[in-house]
C-alpha cells in the first residue's frame, strides 16, 4: 500500500490542509511613551487550521485561529499569490493579504477603555470585528540544497475598518512594515 509520492521534492498541486500558528508579542505601554496609560496586553499564541490550493502558477490559502494563550479570540486570514520560478532553486511569490478578528480580539488590540482614556488621555473607544487589515507580500524561497532553503518575505499591510480608526493605531501609522527572514530544514520519515 502506498500513500503520497515517494519523492519527498515532489510538486504536490490540488487541495490540502494545512495547520496555522502565530505569536504575537506582549504590548506594554512602558515600550511606547505614546501609550501610556493604556493596559498591557499579554502575548498570545493563535492555533488553528486552514485550506490551501496550489497550482503551477498560484497559491492561495484560508486560515482560522484561535488565541489559546492570551487574547481568546477567533482570527482569520486569506490570501492569493501569483508564483513565478525563474531558475529550479528560487521560486517568487506576490499576491494580496486579508486578515480580520472577532469583536474580542479587536477590542483586545484596538480599544480603548473608559478607565485607559482617563489615565491616557486618548478617547474612549470600542470597536467591532471584521476585516481589520489587508495588504501585499513579496516573498522569495531558495533552495540551498535538497534539505535547506531560506525563505523570506516583504509584508505591506494597512489597518482598516475600525483597526484603522482606532486612537491606538493614529499614535502610530495605519501602515504597517513587516520583513522576515528564515532557514528552513526539510524533514523526511520513510517508514
Amino acid at each position: 500500500f502506498e500513500f503520497g509520492d515517494a519523492d519527498p521534492l515532489a510538486k504536490r498541486y490540488g487541495f490540502g490542509l494545512r495547520g496555522s500558528f502565530r505569536y504575537i508579542g506582549k504590548r506594554d505601554p512602558a515600550d511606547y511613551p505614546e501609550l501610556a496609560g493604556l493596559s498591557v496586553v499579554d502575548q498570545s499564541v493563535e492555533l488553528g487550521m486552514g485550506i490551501g490550493y496550489t497550482a503551477p502558477n498560484v497559491q492561495a490559502f484560508a486560515d482560522v485561529r484561535y488565541g489559546v494563550i492570551g487574547h481568546e479570540s477567533w482570527v482569520g486570514e486569506a490570501g492569493i499569490d501569483a508564483v513565478f520560478n525563474p531558475t529550479p532553486d528560487l521560486r517568487l511569490r506576490a499576491g494580496p493579504r486579508v486578515c480580520w478578528g472577532d469583536n474580542r480580539y479587536a477590542r483586545t488590540y484596538f480599544g480603548v477603555t473608559a478607565a485607559e482614556s482617563g489615565a491616557s488621555g486618548l478617547a474612549a473607544y470600542t470597536p467591532s470585528g471584521g476585516a481589520l487589515s489587508a495588504g501585499i507580500e513579496l516573498g522569495a524561497f531558495y533552495a540551498l540544497n535538497d534539505e535547506w532553503g531560506i525563505d523570506s518575505a516583504l509584508t505591506w499591510t494597512r489597518l482598516t475598518g475600525d483597526a484603522g480608526a482606532s486612537p491606538i493605531v493614529a499614535q502610530g501609522d495605519r501602515d504597517q512594515f513587516k520583513l522576515r527572514v528564515g532557514l528552513t530544514k526539510r524533514f523526511s520519515f520513510n517508514f
